[in-house]
């Protein structure tokens, strides 16, 4: 493949979809630990992976409207107010 091949429009748009592909995988990261970090019951933690990871887009979005008002770190330790 030379460069006449591969324009640069052509390249933007790979470096593009590249950036959202690690982008999404992190997201995704984050809130496979995010689930298991959670003080719920073990029915409930499989039930987010399991549509996690069968339905990865919608999934995510779903766990994130529904639970990730908050993630696990601020539930488990509160902050404490430094005088």
């Amino acid at each position: 493949m030379t460069a006449y091949d591969y324009p640069l429009l052509g390249l933007f748009w790979t470096f593009l979809l590249l950036y959202f592909f690690v982008a999404w995988l992190v997201i995704m990261f984050h809130v496979i630990l995010d689930i298991f970090r959670r003080d719920d019951p073990g029915v409930l933690k499989a039930g987010w992976l399991f549509i996690v990871f069968i339905l990865p887009i919608l999934g995510v979005f779903a766990y994130i409207i529904a639970r990730g008002h908050r993630p696990a770190d601020a539930v488990a330790a509160p902050a404490t107010a430094a005088a």
